[in-house]
């Protein structure tokens, strides 16, 4: 008996999700949520960074690094990924703690501790501390605890290694960046004349949400804030400026005070200059950045210059999740047979 196309094409279909059911996955570090990349990164940049500062904390480049600048110069979180972490070329960096990873090539560095995983060359650059490094191309300059033929060799080079990649920053951002917006507001703004003062309304989970009206009037027109958080333990503060320069003063030393708490959430802005210092992390998935001043808090950006340090103050509130439906994967396989089925039965209705 021959077998009809659509009992053909079935059985294909069967035979291809017992063969993906056989095949064991392939081992990778997990990706961080968005609540994580806020506790264990001070930066995080999609697209090319050019720094003569310094950030205190752990950062990922998407792009390339030019300094002259240092990196993680304070102790820093738990976490898998590096010191710096950097997916195209970097040069003239000081990485002072937890080590670089390196997709491109590494010039004029010094990784002072934590050792190193380049993927490129590495020329003119120094690896002291206890930690080997990994050099997949060309090397000069010092390596104190040696080079290893493979990052599998060291823990924590694999760990460098494989955390690099794990991570899609900009969907995961993105989408907090999206449910922050989304919140609705539950605090007030009083403006009198040049002073704004943001007075904190938590809600029963100590989350408090303000939303910025006439955005572009109130950064050119704003110039100083004074903050009542209360007992909030969560502050974000949504923002539709599309660009614009950021230069308030924060009274009362508050933007080192309210750092850890605060999101300032620029969902739609292209381009962002923040002279004054800042405080609080900023959120700018798409923003071009420069900064000249210091910020107190996270910064995650498109792109960034940077002539102000970003100190290291790790949020410590809770982010809103983002509604992301999981993919019914035996769901949407039933839907497909369906339709081989159903072309199959016209083939066969047309005579073909």
């Amino acid at each position: 008996m021959i077998p009809s196309p659509l009992s053909t094409l079935v059985r294909a279909a069967v035979h291809s999700i017992v063969l993906a059911a056989a095949v064991p996955p392939i081992a990778m570090a997990a990706p961080l949520t968005a609540q994580e990349v806020m506790q264990q990164f001070n930066l995080v940049v999609l697209g090319d960074t050019t720094s003569t500062s310094d950030v205190e904390g752990r950062s990922f480049i998407g792009g390339n690094l030019q300094g002259p600048a240092t990196f993680a110069s304070r102790t820093l979180p738990a976490s898998t990924y590096a010191g710096l972490t950097v997916l195209g070329n970097a040069s003239q960096i000081n990485v002072n703690n937890n080590g670089v990873a390196d997709g491109g090539s590494l010039s004029n560095t010094n990784v002072n501790n934590g050792g190193g995983v380049v993927f490129g060359n590495s020329i003119n650059t120094n690896f002291n501390g206890s930690t080997p490094s990994y050099v997949a191309g060309t090397r000069s300059g010092n390596a104190n605890s040696g080079i290893v033929a493979s990052p599998a060799v060291n823990p924590t080079l694999q760990g460098y290694a494989d955390a690099r990649n794990s991570t899609d920053f900009g969907a995961v951002m993105g989408e907090a960046s999206a449910a922050i917006k989304a919140l609705t507001a539950n605090s007030t703004i009083a403006i009198n004349g040049s002073k704004a003062t943001f007075t904190v309304v938590p809600d029963a989970a100590g989350r408090a949400v303000f939303d910025i009206a006439n955005d572009a009037t109130f950064f050119a027109t704003v110039h100083e804030f004074n903050f009542v958080l209360g007992d909030a333990t969560s502050v974000f503060i949504n923002s539709d400026l599309a660009s614009g320069t950021l230069n308030a003063n924060f009274l009362g030393s508050s933007a080192q005070a309210i750092g850890a708490k605060v999101i300032w959430n620029f969902s739609d802005a292209t381009a962002l200059t923040i002279d004054s210092q800042w405080g609080g992390s900023v959120l700018a998935p798409h923003a071009a950045v420069t900064t000249s001043n210091n910020i107190e808090g996270t910064l995650i950006s498109a792109s960034l210059t940077q002539h102000g340090e970003i100190h290291q103050q790790q949020f410590t509130g809770t982010l809103p999740v983002a509604v992301v439906p999981e993919p019914q994967t035996w769901g949407l396989m039933l839907v497909g047979i369906a339709a081989l089925g159903g072309i199959a039965r016209r083939r066969q209705q047309s005579g073909h």
